[in-house]
C-alpha cells in the first residue's frame, strides 16, 4: 500500500482524476491476496466505512511522479503496543483500545506498565502511553529510551508527555502563570480559587497544517479538539509544532480567564525525534470517551502515517 504526499493527477475511464496528500494507492500485484479477491475485499471494506474509491486506468501521473517512483512511499504495517496498569488512566486506555480494537478492527498488545522493563520490544513499531501518572524512579522510560533509539514510535498523551519531559525523551517548556496578587488570603477563598483554576472538559480551538501527515484528510484549517486539565506548552519550534490553540481558543465550556491566557497560542502537538525514532505528543486525547470523532482521524494518521513525517522537520 502506498501513500501520495501531494496532490498529484491520474487518469479514471481516460479522464483526468486529482488525487490528494494522504490518499492510498492499492495495487493489484504483488499482493498476498489474489487479484479478483483483494478486488473485491476493497469494495465491501470502502462501502462498510463509506469511502470513495477510484480504479486508475495506470499508474502514470500526468506531471509528475508515478506510482511506481521511490518518492511514494510503501505503508509499514502498525505492530502496535500500549502501555497499561497501576498508574495509567484506564479511562484513557479504555478509549484508545476501542479506537484500535472495535472501529478499526487492528490487534494492539497490552503491556503491564510493570512489566515493561523486562519485555521484548522488538517485535512493535509503535508504542502508545496513555494519560496517566508516570514515575521515573519506575524505569519504564529506560526501556523506552532504548527502543525508541532503535527507530520506534512512541505516541504519547497528556500526562504521559510530562512523564517523558521529566525522563528528558522530549524537551518541553510548560507555559507560566502570571502571578496573581490576592489580598485576601483566607483559606476558603484560596480553595474556591483553586477550584476555579480545573478544566472538567472544555472546547477548544486549534490551528492545524494540512500538509501535514498527522493531518492528512482535513480539510479545514480549524480543529475543536477536547480539553480535560491544565498542560499548556510553549511553542518553541514551528516547523514541529502541526497544532497549536488559536488566539482565542474557548469555543464552550469553562475554564478561568488565566487558563485562557495560557491556552492562546499554546503547544498542541509536537513532533520530535530520539536517536532513530520518533514521538508524537499530543497535549490532549483525540479519542476521547470513544464518542470525540473530530480527533479520530488525526488518531488513525499517528497510527499509519507516522512514518511519512519529514526527520528533517522532527525538534531535537
Amino acid at each position: 500500500v502506498r501513500v501520495l504526499q501531494q496532490k498529484t493527477n491520474f487518469r479514471e475511464n481516460n479522464r483526468e482524476l486529482i488525487l490528494n496528500s494522504g490518499d492510498v494507492i492499492v495495487p493489484l500485484s504483488n499482493q498476498p491476496m489474489a487479484k479478483a479477491e483483494l478486488i473485491d475485499y476493497i469494495v465491501n471494506e470502502s462501502k462498510k466505512n463509506f469511502i470513495n474509491i477510484s480504479v486508475l486506468d495506470s499508474g502514470f501521473n500526468i506531471n509528475g511522479k508515478s506510482i511506481g517512483s521511490p518518492s511514494q512511499d510503501v505503508l509499514p504495517k502498525p505492530e502496535v503496543a500500549m502501555i497499561v496498569g497501576r498508574g495509567v488512566n484506564a479511562y484513557e486506555a479504555g478509549d484508545t483500545w476501542y479506537q484500535l480494537d472495535a472501529r478499526y478492527g487492528m490487534p494492539v498488545t497490552m503491556i503491564n506498565k510493570k512489566d515493561v522493563p523486562f519485555s521484548d520490544l522488538t517485535r512493535y513499531n509503535m508504542i502508545i502511553l496513555p494519560d496517566g501518572n508516570y514515575d521515573t524512579k519506575d524505569k519504564v522510560h529506560t526501556k523506552l529510551e532504548e527502543w525508541t533509539k532503535e527507530g520506534g514510535t512512541l505516541l504519547c498523551m497528556r500526562k504521559a508527555i510530562s512523564y517523558l519531559n521529566r525522563a528528558e525523551i522530549v524537551k518541553l517548556t510548560v507555559k507560566k502563570e502570571k502571578k496573581q496578587s490576592n489580598s485576601d488570603s483566607r483559606h476558603t477563598k484560596f480553595r474556591n480559587y483553586r477550584g476555579s483554576q480545573v478544566i472538567g472538559g472544555a472546547i477548544i480551538e486549534s490551528n492545524i497544517e494540512l500538509e501535514h501527515p498527522l493531518f492528512y484528510g482535513y480539510k479545514n484549517e480549524s480543529l475543536p479538539i477536547f480539553k480535560r486539565g491544565t498542560q499548556f506548552y510553549e511553542v518553541t519550534d514551528k516547523t514541529a509544532i502541526p497544532m497549536e490553540y488559536s488566539s482565542n481558543p474557548l469555543i464552550s465550556g469553562y475554564a478561568s480567564d488565566s487558563n485562557q491566557a495560557k491556552a492562546k497560542g499554546a503547544m498542541g502537538i509536537l513532533c520530535s525525534k530520539y536517536g532513530k525514532g520518533t514521538v508524537i505528543s499530543m497535549v490532549d486525547n483525540p479519542n476521547f470517551r470513544g464518542y470525540w470523532l473530530g480527533g479520530s482521524r488525526l488518531f488513525a494518521n499517528a497510527i499509519f502515517f507516522n512514518s511519512l513525517i519529514d526527520r528533517d522537520s522532527l525538534a531535537e
